[in-house]
């Protein structure tokens, strides 16, 4: 009780009641894709239909896209998709326990910087001032741990894509932000894990519930791959508009309708990027995808769901799958029903997965991270 009025408390000290954001422009929805994306997932098994949970936030995230633009979701939407923190969580007080250890006085430079709004939490905050101060704190941090294992400098070689209007601090010579650090710790968690033959070729990699990508943005920037998206709209579109602009000369495969796969077969293997709802699933053949991931969303379904998913990329991946999910139940309120249902112990795993590692995430050890041979 204490934590939420001090939170809301904390809230309202940084909200701004008009939020103007620094790119006015704004990018529209173009709702012919979108309307098509909504068509194919309604018209598929009720087994893929995503929980209340997920239809409430399509819904509110449409409204979100409307009204402030495609190009500025990463201020608008990014707190549903990557769950920054403004409020000093664990995560927060993980990543400080562990950078104590080490502490490193640059980053406490240039910690005042004018970085505009984000929503969060039903608020447009103001990250200025004192909670600018915090961000710029905890976005430095976080990469002092990451550099340490960053062996492929992708934190200094990519900036992430202006494209969305990202919150970046400044750090040296480079622009950091949030979503940028966790995706890089993320590659490596899976990286680190997967064999030398996996490193040294080129790969299918296949994730459902990519968010608007930015895992996927990391490997194909720095890994030989092709990489398939798999989720609902309105995360699809904004995820195939995203990279349609910061990958324009890669062959993109854009969402389409298709009974069967050898209809696409053609263009699908041209392509670099490839987008699908996830019942289209169904109609990939068997052993194409060398690594498969999911995180953070298979715990947002039913049992019967988690199964079907489960068999799905059984099928479809001869190699790995990485799973990141949250371990324990969580009750929602009856209106939002239908995600968080059950305990990571209690999924349906297929008999032939062997488990390669298992172990909570180390910057947020509220997850557990799972690496699985098929």
């Amino acid at each position: 009780m204490i934590k939420n009025l001090l939170m809301r408390i904390y809230l309202k000290t940084f909200k701004v009641s008009n939020p103007k954001f620094q790119d006015k422009k704004i990018d529209e929805i173009d709702y012919d894709e979108l309307q098509l994306m909504y068509k194919e997932l309604d018209n598929s098994s009720e087994i893929y239909q995503p929980s209340k949970l997920w239809v409430k936030l399509s819904e509110i995230h449409e409204k979100r896209l409307q009204k402030f633009g495609m190009n500025n979701f990463k201020r608008t939407l990014i707190t549903d998709y990557s769950h920054f923190p403004p409020f000093p969580d664990k995560s927060f007080r993980r990543i400080f326990s562990l950078w104590i250890k080490k502490p490193s006085s640059n980053v406490l430079k240039q910690t005042q910087e004018n970085l505009g709004i984000l929503r969060y939490a039903g608020y447009y905050l103001s990250l200025n001032g004192l909670l600018g101060m915090y961000y710029s704190f905890y976005v430095k941090i976080f990469y002092e741990l990451i550099k340490e294992i960053d062996t492929l400098k992708i934190l200094e070689k990519y900036e992430e894509p202006q494209y969305g209007n990202p919150i970046k601090i400044s750090h040296g010579k480079i622009k950091l932000s949030y979503d940028q650090c966790s995706s890089v710790m993320e590659y490596y968690e899976i990286m680190n894990k997967i064999p030398e033959e996996l490193k040294n070729k080129k790969i299918i990699v296949g994730e459902l519930g990519a968010g608007y990508g930015k895992l996927a943005h990391v490997f194909l920037n720095t890994h030989n791959c092709k990489y398939i998206i798999f989720d609902i709209p309105p995360t699809l579109h904004i995820a195939q508009n995203y990279f349609s602009k910061i990958f324009p000369k890669d062959k993109i495969m854009k969402f389409r309708h298709f009974e069967n796969f050898e209809e696409i077969k053609n263009e699908f293997e041209k392509s670099q990027i490839c987008f699908f709802t996830p019942n289209q699933l169904e109609q990939f053949p068997k052993d194409m995808v060398d690594l498969f991931i999911n995180i953070s969303s298979l715990h947002e379904m039913r049992k019967d769901q988690i199964e079907n998913f489960h068999n799905l990329i059984n099928h479809i991946t001869n190699g790995y799958f990485f799973s990141k999910q949250y371990p324990n139940k969580m009750k929602l309120p009856e209106e939002l029903s239908g995600a968080y249902e059950i305990s990571f112990k209690d999924y349906p795993i297929p008999k032939n997965w062997q488990v390669i590692f298992k172990e909570n995430a180390k910057i947020n050890p509220r997850f557990v991270n799972t690496l699985y041979k098929i």
